[in-house]
């Protein structure tokens, strides 16, 4: 092969080689993204002893979280102000369903209605009503101190007692409740356990204003 020829075939060549060079080296070096956990509220221990059955059923709306509580993201407040959206941490569902779903759970673990807590998917007529706003759910998390990881809720509730073809909104309980449950650091594997943990101690003291009220109004 003569050198014009070669000159021919290699300046072909080479440009289409260093190309596909190129490429595969782009793929490569490409940035692998993490995968994505997902989070759940899990139910603590039940912590009331000798609760009594109602006989009431009671039905409990989905609760409704403020608009900085809608993503499903797991977030946290850092000493300086700054909020950190963790992007790869996530719950495995929406805020609303996930913490409804908590408190029926709950409330029927302890068995304190006869007619259980149920949904608003239930065909059945309930005695009473709860209704629900989460007002607060967020974790805090410290460089400076131990004592300032942790996370604290606020749940607006309002408890209505259904009287057939009454139209006011008869409230016989109306309550804020907050929990706050402390956190051995910063790291974002802790905050759904504490999460779990306020939850929990938070719907024990709802079920036991439930009852008060339910028997005092009776």
């Amino acid at each position: 092969m003569n050198k014009k020829n070669f000159g021919r075939i290699f300046g072909f060549w080479f440009p289409s080689v260093l190309i596909i060079f190129l490429f595969y080296s782009c793929i490569s070096i490409r940035t692998k993204y993490p995968q994505t956990e997902y989070y759940r509220l899990e139910q603590e221990a039940l912590s009331l002893k000798n609760v009594g059955k109602i006989d009431a059923t009671i039905l409990i709306r989905e609760v409704i979280p403020s608009a900085e509580l809608e993503s499903s993201n797991l977030m946290g407040i850092w000493d300086d102000g700054s909020i950190q959206r963790y992007n790869y941490h996530q719950w495995n569902s929406e805020i609303a369903p996930m913490v409804t779903d908590f408190i029926v759970k709950r409330l029927n673990l302890y068995s304190g209605f006869s007619g259980g807590a149920i949904k608003s998917s239930s065909s059945i007529l309930p005695d009473y009503i709860l209704e629900s706003q989460l007002i607060d759910m967020m974790a805090y998390n410290s460089e400076k101190s131990s004592e300032g990881n942790y996370v604290f809720i606020s749940l607006q509730t309002n408890l209505i007692k259904r009287i057939p073809l009454d139209t006011n909104k008869n409230i016989i309980l109306s309550q804020v409740y907050s929990q706050k449950i402390s956190r051995q650091n910063n790291s974002v594997k802790s905050i759904a356990p504490a999460f779990s943990r306020a939850f929990s101690l938070l719907t024990d003291k709802l079920l036991i204003d439930i009852q008060s009220a339910i028997a005092t109004y009776r």
